[in-house]
């Protein structure tokens, strides 16, 4: 059985959310990458080609395909938002 400290077990996280070092830091890092992953879905999402033409490769045959990444890559950032946004206090 694993020995819990005063930072608490690698299972029970939520319980000693008030002992995180440096929380200001990771909540301008999530909502950085939050808004990068939003940012890249949407523009993505628009034009898909846009890699491939930044980086001088030839156009996707099926552009949708990567189109839809970039929706999933979106939603990823929207679920990051959502997890600052809403996220669960201690106490």
């Amino acid at each position: 059985m694993r020995q819990t400290s005063q930072r608490g077990t690698a299972w029970a996280p939520a319980a000693f959310v008030s002992m995180i070092r440096r929380r200001q830091f990771h909540r301008i890092a999530f909502l950085a990458a939050g808004l990068y992953n939003i940012g890249w879905g949407i523009w993505s999402s628009l034009d898909p080609q846009w890699l491939f033409r930044f980086s001088g490769l030839p156009p996707l045959n099926h552009p949708s395909i990567f189109a839809c990444l970039a929706m999933v890559v979106g939603l990823y950032g929207s679920f990051i938002w959502k997890s600052l946004v809403f996220r669960k206090t201690a106490g």
